[in-house]
């Protein structure tokens, strides 16, 4: 993957948990992250094992809530 590509990926990850954290729960609820998400996956955009690894290099709050959001994906969306 290129290094631009990874950046655009940790890019999102970070904005959309920084939102969360933000704004609140209440704001920036998981559904829409989770199908966003899931539509990049689905395009072909990102693999699964590439948002995996980018979340296990984020920060604790932020890798919480993607754990949450991934979860929630898998779960419901």
């Amino acid at each position: 993957m290129a290094i631009q590509e990874q950046r655009g990926i940790n890019q999102f990850l970070h904005t959309g948990a920084q939102a969360r954290i933000q704004y609140g729960q209440d704001k920036i609820r998981l559904t829409p992250m989770a199908k966003t998400t899931k539509k990049l996956l689905e395009h072909g955009s990102v693999s699964r094992d590439v948002i995996d690894s980018s979340v296990q290099g984020l920060p604790q709050d932020e890798k919480e809530i993607w754990e949450d959001v991934l979860t929630h994906m898998d779960m419901f969306v």
